[in-house]
């Protein structure tokens, strides 16, 4: 006998999954000793109990609930045994494993992406969220076989080519960081922070001339970044060039008037060039500013050093 379920949602929550055509009217057929047995009406109920709790669970998501949005989630699980073609279950430990990463709960949300993976084994997703979780357990070499497999899945994906360049820079292997963002910036052009990273690994490969292009193209993208005027001025130190090293400083501070390294920073440059008075001035800023132990010690041992109090 035919058979069709409407399942709508009048508001859907934000990024709520697209519902397979078996949630949308397509007609299926199904024996009558199913419906006779009460069999057929078990599972409809399952099915209309699993998409309403996971669409509940999203609105939780979205409003970034992640505590009710989980329970949800389970308690969607709870209603099936079986593969749900409406909603894959993939899409639901997909979700669920985002929950528990802003939660921070990363083993967690490892074996959720990994179940995603086990229903779906192409999931670009679950493998670059999973990379992104073994990242933040500083699991970087799992990381990068997660991202690895995204990029042989889609090859496209540019985000999977920033993570994995962020995950090689962080191991110290900057020559295949560079390669990735390089990739990430032919994907997705115009990344100031692509352009500060990539900068950062030549800054950390010893390549000052290269890290200070980067910080130039990062600026006009988007010239309030602070952060790559001050990268700017590091690796303008790192060349002796004090004068340049100071005027990006100075464009950092009132962008970022409350990070200490950057008056730290412009502390030592301006030591270096002889300008004592403006150095303390600057070290007693990190003084006031900072909470770090090893930062105020040094500061003042830098005071201590100019004579100053």
């Amino acid at each position: 006998m035919p058979l069709s379920v409407h399942f709508e949602l009048l508001r859907p929550p934000k990024y709520m999954p697209e519902l397979g055509p078996e949630a949308k009217g397509l007609v299926r057929t199904v024996d009558k000793a199913d419906l006779e047995s009460f069999t057929l009406q078990n599972h409809l109920a399952a099915e209309v109990a699993y998409l309403s709790l996971f669409s509940i669970g999203m609105a939780h998501y979205m409003a970034e609930d992640w505590d009710r949005a989980i329970a949800c989630f389970n308690n969607a699980l709870s209603h099936t045994a079986e593969r749900m073609p409406a909603l894959d279950q993939s899409t639901l430990y997909l979700y669920r494993g985002l929950a528990y990463t802003h939660k921070g709960d990363s083993n967690q949300a490892i074996t959720d992406y990994s179940q995603a993976i086990q229903f779906k084994p192409d999931y670009v997703m679950a493998y670059n969220n999973r990379g992104n979780a073994y990242a933040a357990k500083g699991d970087y070499n799992r990381a990068i076989a997660d991202y690895s497999q995204t990029i042989r899945l889609e090859p496209g994906c540019a985000v999977a080519y920033n993570d994995r360049a962020h995950a090689y820079a962080v191991k110290g292997d900057y020559a295949r960081a560079i390669a990735d963002y390089n990739q990430f910036i032919k994907l997705k052009l115009d990344e100031a922070t692509t352009y500060i990273n990539r900068g950062d690994a030549y800054k950390d490969k010893g390549d000052y001339d290269r890290a200070v292009a980067e910080y130039h193209r990062a600026i006009p993208v988007k010239a309030d970044l602070a952060n790559a005027y001050y990268n700017r001025g590091a690796a303008y130190v790192a060349e002796g060039d004090y004068d340049r090293a100071i005027a990006d400083y100075d464009q950092a501070i009132p962008l970022k008037s409350d990070l200490p390294e950057i008056y730290f920073d412009r502390a030592v440059a301006y030591k270096q060039r002889g300008e004592e008075e403006k150095a303390i001035v600057d070290f007693h800023k990190v003084l006031e500013l900072s909470h770090d132990p090893l930062v105020l010690r040094q500061a003042g041992e830098q005071l201590k050093a100019l004579g100053a109090k």
